[in-house]
């Protein structure tokens, strides 16, 4: 992403583009391009980035000293993996990221159709087949509604 995909103002974030084994290209699908709000501690934390590093709107928003994209493995290796041991969690990759997002989401009991325009899908089918999974305290909090609502009545 560049600089330039983001509005302060209006607190979005524009996806136009994707970056994939060292190419930049057009996302997978027509749902992928897509605005999205930005969190205010995002932007906070953007706008504290973008002070530090001095960058032009058209550099992009993480690079390399030279400006070249950053390579996810080594991001991964540098930066996650170690922010991940810190924190005492399991060793994951950036999938993982987009499974607890969608996780969460449902979690939230946000509806199927806005955690498809979140994460960019086509189809709401993938949302629920393939990222969306109930989370342990869910299940239960469900199983004991049901005890309650079979011993009430």
């Amino acid at each position: 992403m560049r600089w330039s995909d983001l509005d302060f103002k209006r607190q979005t974030v524009q996806i136009n583009r994707s970056y994939y084994m060292g190419e930049f290209g057009m996302p997978k699908t027509n749902r992928s391009r897509r605005t999205l709000l930005m969190p205010a501690v995002l932007s906070m934390a953007l706008r504290q980035h973008c002070d530090r590093t001095k960058q032009k709107s058209s550099e992009l928003i993480f690079s390399t000293r030279a400006g070249k994209p950053l390579d996810p493995s080594m991001v991964l290796k540098r930066a996650i993996y170690p922010a991940l041991a810190d924190l005492g969690l399991l060793r994951v990759g950036w999938r993982a990221f987009r499974h607890t997002v969608a996780k969460l989401l449902q979690h939230l009991g946000v509806p199927v159709k806005v955690a498809q325009d979140q994460l960019g899908h086509s189809n709401p089918t993938t949302t629920l087949a393939i990222y969306a999974h109930a989370v342990p305290e869910a299940q239960k909090g469900a199983v004991t509604a049901i005890g309650c609502a079979v011993v009430s009545r």
